[in-house]
């Protein structure tokens, strides 16, 4: 057994070197304690963790370096195992807050992830056969190999690059857990990289999903099969994505909507919601393809009547803990909240459901007040409908202005009544800039008037419903966290450059900090919904002899946890973001990161707790 220990205010670690053909079977390490394997050294059985103790967190390693091996390791609650270079990892198992990392010239193979269980695979290290299982992750960054099969069960996830090269089979037939990473400016993943099996894609609701990380499906312009495995999209600047997926011909697609919302528009009324007609209004559940609308003709100021030439529905179960405009609660529009009669009763209907203004559709989201426009967080469950007429419209529900439905290719997540991309059989998907009867706007300037003369109109409509408090801080908490959980405080903070001290062996860390959505601190007339972390700068490292500076962050494009680089240049992180350290540096090492610009946040330090959790 292997540990450390705090005797009269010091801490005292152990080692345990196995090298020159030396063997350790059954060893325990934790608490501070380390197994070092090199120099054909082998370990079998070793088990790694960590533990707290009078409120400090000791974490157990197990280093394998080069000519060392080491066969069946077990390493959770705060153990990690480091693979370097030459070394060389066997049968590991990763769970409930254990680390594998890989760095380049490493290689781990047949390691198992669990739930809680994290797998990194740094450029030039090699995970060969690993399975995650549900609740476990792997992260292969660009320039790390995957091996073999990954086998990726339902529940667990994985964020590969283009260039990870084997297989991953994807079990189970609505496994989501698949990101591709740095595509957002082409690329190919073909068969001389990555192949994706196991893809099923019989039918919406009941299929597999690959998500392809900055892609949006406003940029894609074509999607065809140059072969019957594999599925290729042409995007608008010219370039283009291929993923080789074994029956994707057969697969067909259906382009979806990421967990961000970036991807769909979705345009839907709740059951109730009354639709006008030549013959009078009619509940829309009651509305059927052939029936006859009244549509309003906005250019030329005019009634006219068209056909419905589909109806959908769909039930929607709210997902609670996420921010009301992501968790799927229905927005209540009150009566007489735009004008008088308008709309004659109160309008329900989803977040993304535009209402018609000055010749431009806004999304409801956008106008949420919080007194006459707001989520009604007493639905949790309810059904939605879709009503598309022969060509895009203008109708009215409830008296109010809004929009038919306008195919932009998530038809077949819907049942006919009467990131990321999914795939099975779809129609040609529509667009907004080419066949919509208006423009869709989310600019700020064409939102906030409105937006402020609605809140006015409810301030005359004596509307009890008050907004939230929101209190506000421009201090981002900043603080690094090292792969291992180890929480690490700024020594300074001058002028926004924060220092931290380095510990020895750190090869990388995490800047984590507090987070805010613009959408939430400034008003929801802004379409930012982007958690946002700090902006940052330059970053370097001073030793005794140096300044090197860190550009990483400021190069690569997908890089985890950082969202797209500015001109300036710099960078927003998430709130939790990824940053690779250069090796064979002395002990001693400063690193300094320049923030220019935080905040305001809203004071919720759960979610900075939440983003410590998810590293440790």
């Amino acid at each position: 057994t292997v540990s450390g220990e705090v005797l009269n205010g010091s801490t005292y670690f152990g080692y345990q070197y196995v090298s020159s053909g030396g063997v350790a079977n059954n060893t325990t390490v934790y608490v501070g304690g380390s197994q070092i394997v090199r120099s054909d050294g082998i370990t079998s059985n070793t088990t790694v963790s960590g533990e707290v103790l009078n409120g400090s967190t000791y974490f157990g390693y197990q280093y394998v370096s080069s000519g060392g091996v080491a066969n069946n390791t077990t390493v959770y609650a705060g153990g990690s195992q480091i693979v370097r270079p030459g070394g060389v990892a066997i049968g590991a198992t990763v769970s409930n807050g254990g680390y594998q990392h890989v760095y380049s010239g490493g290689v781990a193979s047949n390691t198992t992830v669990y739930v809680g269980g994290n797998q990194y695979v740094y450029s030039g290290g090699v995970a060969s056969n690993t399975t995650v299982n549900s609740g476990g992750y792997q992260n292969v960054q660009s320039g790390g190999k995957l091996a073999g099969t990954t086998t990726l069960n339902m529940g667990g996830s994985a964020t590969i690059y283009p260039d990870a090269g084997g297989r991953i089979d994807l079990v189970g037939d609505t496994n989501g857990g698949l990101t591709i990473s740095g595509l957002a400016n082409g690329g190919t993943v073909t068969t001389v990289v990555t192949v994706i099996d196991g893809f099923n894609g019989a039918g919406a609701g009941n299929s597999d999903a690959i998500h392809l990380a900055g892609i949006k499906q406003s940029d894609v312009t074509k999607v065809e099969y140059p072969t019957p495995d594999q599925v290729k999209f042409t995007l608008k600047n010219g370039h283009t994505i291929t993923l080789n997926i074994t029956g994707a011909r057969d697969a067909g697609y259906t382009l979806g909507t990421g967990s961000d919302g970036s991807l769909t528009y979705e345009v839907c009324f709740l059951t109730g919601s009354m639709i006008r007609t030549f013959e009078g209004e009619i509940a829309v559940e009651d509305i059927r393809i052939g029936d006859e609308v009244l549509t309003f003709d906005w250019q030329q100021n005019k009634e006219i009547s068209r056909s419905v030439r589909w109806v959908g529905h769909k039930t929607v179960r709210v997902k609670t803990h996420l921010k009301d405009d992501e968790a799927g609660y229905p927005v209540r529009v009150l009566k007489d909240a735009v004008a008088d009669g308008v709309p004659y009763k109160d309008l329900l209907i989803t977040p993304e459901h535009c209402l018609f203004f000055d010749g431009k559709f806004i999304p409801v989201r956008m106008l949420v007040n919080g007194a006459s426009i707001y989520y009604d967080r007493s639905i949790t469950d309810y059904t939605y409908y879709h009503i598309e007429t022969e060509e895009h419209s203008v109708i009215w529900a409830d008296g109010m202005l809004t929009e038919s439905y306008l195919d932009t290719g998530n038809r077949r997540q819907f049942k006919q009544h009467g990131n990321y991309a999914v795939f099975n059989p779809a129609a040609e998907a529509k667009s907004w800039d080419k066949d919509a009867s208006a423009i869709l706007t989310v600019q700020r300037q064409d939102v906030e008037p409105i937006y402020h003369t609605l809140v006015q109109r409810s301030a005359a409509m004596e509307v009890t419903m008050v907004p939230e408090t929101k209190e506000l801080t421009n201090d981002p908490d900043l603080c690094l966290v090292t792969p291992t959980g180890l929480v690490l405080q700024p020594l300074l903070n001058r002028d926004g450059r924060y220092s931290f001290n380095l510990p020895e062996d750190v090869n990388a860390v995490h800047l984590v900090s507090r987070v805010s959505r613009p959408s939430d601190v400034i008003g929801s007339f802004v379409d930012d919904r982007r958690y946002l972390g700090v902006l940052v700068g330059e970053i370097y490292v001073l030793t005794a002899h140096s300044v090197d500076m860190i550009t990483e962050h400021l190069e690569q494009q997908d890089l985890q946890g950082w969202d797209v680089i500015e001109q300036t240049p710099c960078r927003w992180t998430n709130g939790n973001a990824l940053l690779m350290m250069p090796q064979n540096y002395p002990n001693k090492r400063i690193l300094v990161v320049h923030v220019l610009a935080a905040g305001p946040y809203i004071i919720d330090q759960s979610e900075k707790d939440n983003a410590i959790e998810q590293v440790a």
